[in-house]
């Protein structure tokens, strides 16, 4: 159990700080918002709700106020040098009885791919777990694919994809589930299998194989690009790839993965055995890497973990 603190107003990391929020801040906020106004309302609920500078104004007071409670601590995100104002992070969701937070985060779309939120989570998950927290979680919609890239990136592990979880904008919408433990135990060199993830069907054509699996399964795919279709079906998923020179069509061709709990410990773990590398590694939309091993017997399986890089 964690006995109830506060966090520092600012944290300073290498190009950017973290600043408690201030009344001053709200137009600069409700400007980046409004600039930003559809691409985050694909996502969340709230910028629907933030309408004028005294929305983003009621919402700095309620983070003051929650503050004081010590039930949610939000900050803006500045860049070094400059102080310009880029977006917020925050510790939400806290449990302090069981030790557990949850990190959310937006960032406006000039700042993209740079690398700040990925230093924004650094450096409040030091404090966090300085604090003595004990599990921190990332939760972001099942749509998301770069906020799930950036929890994969930042060490945090694809836990669960939960269906329908909760209505947005009046429809049911999925969640990524990502966790990070504060553990002292250096479990980095121990391979663990934790379940078959998914399985790989490889098609001579996306779409029309993605629609009969639709109607099989009554279920639309959780991830339908043009060339990669997965659904999930339970505990494991089921994925179309076209088919190619290395997994041509063939009955029994499908090949399954299994998650582990240190990628590349794991690819080093069966080389040392004798296994050769298939296919990949590659990075999936979940910002996790997956990649085929063949063994010594000419048998291919495949594996999934997290990105480390």
């Amino acid at each position: 159990m964690t006995s109830v603190k506060s966090f520092p107003e600012e944290i300073k990391g290498h190009r950017i700080y973290l600043k408690k929020h201030d009344l001053t801040v709200a137009p600069e906020m409700f400007h980046t918002i409004d600039k930003n106004r559809d691409r985050l309302s694909q996502f969340m609920p709230w910028p629907a709700k933030t309408l004028t500078v005294k929305d983003s104004k009621n919402w700095i007071l309620l983070c003051l106020e929650s503050w004081k409670q010590k039930a949610m601590f939000d900050f803006g995100i500045y860049l070094r040098g400059t102080n310009q104002y880029i977006g917020n992070i925050g510790v939400h969701s806290i449990d302090w009885r069981n030790s557990r937070c949850e990190l959310g985060y937006w960032i406006g779309l000039d700042f993209e791919r740079k690398g700040y939120i990925s230093e924004a989570i650094k450096i409040l998950e030091k404090v966090c777990f300085e604090i003595d927290f004990h599990r921190i979680e990332i939760r972001c919609s099942g749509r998301n694919f770069k906020s799930a890239q950036v929890a994969g990136r930042n060490g945090y592990k694809l836990e669960g994809y939960l269906r329908d979880e909760k209505i947005e904008q009046g429809e049911y919408d999925s969640q990524f589930v990502f966790g990070k433990i504060n553990s002292k135990k250096d479990d980095s060199k121990i391979v663990t299998f934790l379940g078959l993830e998914f399985i790989y069907l490889f098609v001579q054509e996306i779409k029309d194989s993605r629609d009969w699996y639709e109607k099989i399964f009554n279920n639309k795919p959780e991830i339908d690009l043009d060339n990669f279709v997965q659904f999930r079906l339970g505990a494991a998923g089921l994925c179309l790839h076209l088919a190619d020179a290395k997994s041509p069509l063939a009955t029994g061709g499908s090949v399954g993965y299994w998650r582990v709990s240190d990628f590349d410990s794991t690819v080093k773990h069966f080389k040392n055995h004798g296994a050769e590398l298939f296919r990949g590694p590659i990075q999936i939309p979940t910002a996790e890497r997956i990649c085929q091993i063949k063994d010594p017997f000419g048998n291919v399986i495949g594996i999934v973990g997290p990105d480390t890089d």
